[in-house]
């Protein structure tokens, strides 16, 4: 049986799904028809990769595996925000029914609710936690729970693991118990080290298991590198190389649980080196202003304005892939003051009159604590009604999460250090001599003291660092050509 690899997504169906292409995946599957001992209770697992390794291809098999074989089998698929699980594990789960199951005959999918009732009766119910109410699995009867991305979670949510391990093997007819998480590594101070890597004996150079507090091995690591994946471009790693930033690339190609946190966030960040004279606007981009509305006292109403190139030299400064030419940083300001402020510097009235995108914090989609009107529906008004020195409309649209989601704090940090200074040791970023506060937040934005990965708001210049490096991530997430195998970089 052979994997298939044109399909109509990049994930073989469950039929055509075949692991022995990649060793850790018919390592673990044979682990959990053949060696692990659910007579002791639960088994625990970790797929410990770095990213295109195929883990959620490989949880997708296990749980609609574990469904199949088992009739009445309930299987929870759990993650910090339900939109992420949406766009993640449960798209995958559904890509991979395709072509081996009809829907609406074989199985019975609600996307609004994650959800999936399969013919003999198993389910997979979805569960998050980002209001932080972790007692919302206390109600659950389960054989099998799968967490993706595990390590987006901090020590102040690690109470979600406690409530949710409680609830497997509630279900007695049901043999197999399974624990399945999958994530990228971090630091080895997170809980998820702690619980699964620490103390392991590696078996070979992709397999390690311990013991639990009770002598009892079921314990498990799985490790994967992207290399192994033998489906991915060859130009796959040599563009993450260009995506991430040296320490990074530890963790996220060679999957290395490191430390890599300094006193600051953006430790890539070289005044000499990003700051540059004589930056220009190229007439063929859009100008792109970014926004952050997190308005509180002694906060600034702060935004900036850069150009982003596909095609840019990074090894150019005057040609970089992201260009910063201004900001407008005001205490205290209204959505309207700032769109004042950037209309007095002249920047919607340039003589070519050039697209404009709009970026920024999602939350702005919510709604405005000083108008009746959402703040990205202010900023749509005033550009729609804008009229230009020579009388043109001015030409514009709005690029923020649909979801109205800001992107993870670590993402964000991820992507933008490695922007600043790749681990090919390029850097993407030029910023103009005006830009004093996003400068100033490059250089000085710290985390949070004893808080996880949030940003300390009492740093000079944290506003427009934020900002800045909210247009970072749209540009580099969804701006650049996507592959079938992961982002190709123009």
């Amino acid at each position: 049986m052979a994997l298939s690899i044109v399909t109509k997504t990049s994930t073989p169906s469950f039929y055509d799904f075949n692991p022995k292409y990649i060793p850790w995946q018919y390592r673990l599957v044979y682990d959990v028809e053949n060696t692990f001992n659910y007579k002791e209770g639960s088994q625990y697992v970790m797929l410990s990769g770095s990213v295109g390794s195929a883990k959620s291809i490989m949880l997708a098999f296990l749980i609609i595996r574990h469904c199949i074989k088992y009739p009445g089998a309930r299987v929870c698929i759990g993650r910090k925000a339900l939109p992420d699980i949406k766009d993640t594990i449960f798209k995958k789960v559904k890509e991979m029914l395709y072509d081996s199951f009809v829907e609406k005959t074989d199985f019975f999918p609600r996307d609004e609710s994650a959800y999936i009732r399969f013919k003999n009766g198993s389910e997979v119910i979805s569960r998050s936690w980002h209001d932080r109410k972790f007692k919302k699995f206390r109600s659950l009867e389960l054989s099998m729970l799968v967490f993706e991305e595990l390590t987006e979670n901090d020590k102040r949510d690690w109470e979600f693991w406690d409530e949710a391990i409680a609830r497997v093997e509630r279900l007695p007819h049901v043999p197999e118990h399974l624990v399945i998480a999958a994530t990228n590594p971090d630091d080895p101070g997170h809980p998820a080290y702690k619980f699964f890597i620490q103390g392991s004996k590696k078996k070979n150079e992709y397999y390690a298991t311990k013991k639990d507090d009770d002598g009892v091995e079921n314990i498990h690591v799985y490790y994967s590198l992207t290399e192994q994946n033998p489906f991915l471009s060859k130009s796959y790693i040599r563009n993450l190389r260009k995506r991430y930033d040296a320490k990074m690339v530890q963790r996220m190609l060679m999957g290395q649980w490191i430390y890599i946190s300094t006193d600051v966030i953006y430790y890539s960040y070289d005044p000499e080196a990003h700051e540059v004279e004589g930056l220009e606007i190229n007439k063929r981009l859009p100008l792109r202003f970014t926004f952050d509305f997190n308005i509180a006292k002694g906060k600034l109403m702060s935004s900036c304005m850069f150009q982003f190139s596909r095609k840019a030299r990074n090894d150019t400064p005057l040609t970089r892939r992201f260009r910063f030419f201004d900001e407008v940083g005001v205490e205290g300001a209204r959505t309207e003051d700032a769109l004042e402020e950037w209309a007095g510097k002249g920047w919607f009235d340039l003589p070519h009159n050039p697209d404009i995108i709009i970026h920024g914090d999602a939350t702005g989609k919510s709604g405005s604590s000083k108008s009746k009107l959402s703040d990205y529906e202010i900023i749509e008004k005033f550009l729609a009604n804008y009229r230009r020195k020579d009388g043109q409309h001015l030409n514009y649209e709005i690029d923020v999460p649909a979801n109205g989601q800001n992107p993870p704090l670590r993402d964000r940090h991820n992507i933008a250090n490695g922007q600043l200074r790749n681990a090919d040791k390029e850097i993407a970023v030029a910023i103009h001599p005006r830009c004093e506060l996003v400068k100033e937040g490059f250089l000085n934005t710290k985390l949070k003291e004893n808080s996880g990965y949030i940003e300390d708001q009492t740093t000079a210049g944290q506003d427009m660092s934020t900002v800045a490096t909210y247009g970072i991530h749209w540009c580099i997430e969804y701006e650049l050509e996507e592959t079938e195998t992961g982002v190709k970089f123009l």
